[in-house]
């Protein structure tokens, strides 16, 4: 049974010309559809996930841009910088990314089902998210997703998760949260994550939530 997330994709594909990187370049009229060019955006939303398209030639702000075990100092450096905040407010020493060194980045791209990408900003790194995916049941995980705090509130974040869903063939995603951050909860929850129930207290400041998202 085909999935909606495959159905949109079909009909996007029906609807509209694209190049080789799948870029919209025309609506698919009967005659002449050069005279018809594409909407500049795209955003298909399903219950199995999104499909994004860009127009050719328009500037797409965010992308992701996978990473590889030489960009683990540049992983590290951003990872710091982004949670930084958080481990002066919550005094999470044990279990704050900031706190690791560049050696458990490295530990981390080595393993077999681990794929770091950078969120990248008109060409510029201003984040990371790393998926373990297991394909054998399709199941995504994020540990962690980060963006630098000059960067944060501005959409950023949404559109990367938008595009990790498009590149990732996941059926179930999941991730962790602090759950005092009220606004990064509410942000995966518009994202179309539920909490699973599962939650662990770090210290009296802090507890982290876990939380679920069903493409199937």
């Amino acid at each position: 049974m085909i999935s909606d997330l495959s159905l949109m994709k079909i009909q996007v594909g029906t609807l509209f010309v694209h190049d080789d990187e799948e870029r919209l370049r025309f609506i698919n009229e009967p005659y002449r559809p050069e005279d018809h060019p594409a909407p500049v955006f795209f955003l298909g939303r399903t219950r199995c996930g999104l499909v994004v398209r860009f127009r050719y030639g328009e500037l797409m702000r965010i992308n992701l841009k996978k990473a590889s075990m030489r960009d683990a100092e540049a992983i590290h450096r951003l990872q710091v910088e982004s949670f930084l905040p958080l481990l002066r407010k919550y005094r999470d020493c044990e279990t704050n990314p900031a706190n690791e060194d560049v050696e458990r980045i490295i530990d981390r791209i080595k393993q077999p089902h681990t794929t770091y990408y950078f969120i990248v900003l008109d060409g510029v790194r201003i984040g990371a998210i790393r998926i373990i995916y297991d394909d054998e049941v399709r199941r995504a995980r994020i540990s962690p997703m980060f963006i630098v705090p000059e960067h944060q509130g501005k959409g950023y974040g949404q559109d990367a998760m938008a595009l990790v869903e498009d590149v990732v063939d996941a059926e179930c995603w999941e991730l962790e949260t602090i759950l005092q951050e009220e606004g990064n909860c509410y942000f995966y929850e518009k994202m179309g994550y539920r909490r699973t129930g599962v939650t662990r207290e770090i210290n009296k400041r802090m507890t982290i939530v876990s939380y679920e998202k069903s493409l199937r």
